[in-house]
Formats: C-alpha cells, structure tokens, sequence
C-alpha cells in the first residue's frame, strides 16, 4: 500500500515539488521463510522538474523492517534515496546516494543493509561526442540469523571509471564503458578486483 502527498512549486523551470511517502511492506518466500517480512517506510523530499538546471529525486525517511523469523534481526532506522543531476553549459554532473535495506543471496545472511553513495561528470566534446568518468562506494552491512555459523561482516565495494559516447540525433546515445570494480570482505570467496567493459544504448533523454 503506497499513498504520497505532492505540494508543487509552480514558479518557472526550477519549480521543484515536495513529496512524502509511505509504504507498507509484505514479503513472503515459500522456499525460504526466514527471509519473509514486513514492515513500513516513510520518506519525505524534493523532487525537481526533469528540465531545470537541477533534476532528480532526494527522498529521506524512517523504515521499520519487521522479520517473522525468531532468528533473524529486524532493522529500524534511516533510509534514504537520492538521484540528482545538475547541468552547466556542455557539463552534466550527477550524484546518487541510496540507504536501504536489500535482500541477499546467502540463506544464512537474508539481507543487508547497504549504503551506496556515486557521481559522475559528463562532458560534451561536440554535438555528438562526450565524454564520462564515475566513482562510486557500496558498504554492504549483512545481517546474519542468530547462528554462530554466520557471524555479522560488512564488505566493501569501490567502482571508478569511465567511457565514451556518440549521440544520434537528440535522445539516442551509444556508449563504450570501461569500469574498475574492488570488494573487500573478511570471507575470501567474496574477494574480487577487476575490469569491466561494455556497451550501452541509452534513449528518451536529452543529455547537455
């Protein structure tokens, strides 16, 4: 059950609206009841007209993460998500922070909290040509049943990069990345460094 409340500024381009939302929350899983849940968010922020000189969505709230599981901790507190962008002349800078909990892979590890903070600059060369370079950080708190098997760990993800892209026409974009990606973690097997490459088709918007 979602409801919001949206109060509009309406004077000109920069024109931004006040959003507050809030969310209840049922998830089941039938192979895997320990991660079944519930709970409630309520967020509350600004979100910019997608033309103005800053775009985007910052939202800040409160969840309460409710599991039915006797052995699996429940989560209460700060959430967050935001994802701004912000434009002069051939230059384009955005940042995105988001705070939530997210569920995992691993049976004795249902979730974790995680904390993901990036930006990155695009840079217009010509009328076709641009330019990018990102950073981005990820904090992955797990949280871990109440077995001594499965102790608490956080790991931590650094990703920078860059790439190249050529616009056809005012809303396609085809772009050549390259990305470096390093996760520390006090499990081994989870350890990784490396490169990766790839091509994007971006469409629907009109970039600087």
């Amino acid at each position: 059950m979602v409801g919001w409340v949206e109060v509009e500024d309406r004077g000109g381009a920069a024109g931004a609206a006040w959003v507050v939302v809030a969310e209840e929350q049922q998830d089941r899983f039938l192979y895997t009841p320990v991660r079944d849940a519930e709970g409630l968010r309520v967020a509350t922020g600004f979100e910019f007209k997608p033309f103005a000189v800053i775009s985007g969505k910052g939202l800040v709230g409160y969840r309460h993460f409710d599991t039915l599981s006797p052995v699996t901790p429940d989560y209460a507190g700060i959430v967050a998500s935001a994802d701004l962008a912000y434009v002069l002349r051939a230059t384009r800078i955005t940042g995105r922070i988001e705070r939530d909990v997210t569920y995992s892979f691993e049976a004795l590890e249902p979730y974790y909290l995680l904390t993901d903070v990036g930006t990155s600059v695009t840079q217009r060369l010509t009328s076709r040509w641009d330019v990018v370079g990102r950073v981005a950080r990820q904090v992955l708190d797990y949280q871990a049943v109440g077995l001594l098997t499965a102790p608490e760990h956080t790991d931590r993800v650094t990703q920078f990069g860059g790439g190249v892209g050529c616009h056809l026409g005012e809303i396609v974009r085809l772009g050549f990345d390259v990305d470096y990606y390093t996760r520390r973690s006090p499990i081994s097997n989870r350890r990784y460094e490396g490169w990766r490459g790839g091509l994007s088709i971006t469409y629907g918007i009109k970039t600087p």
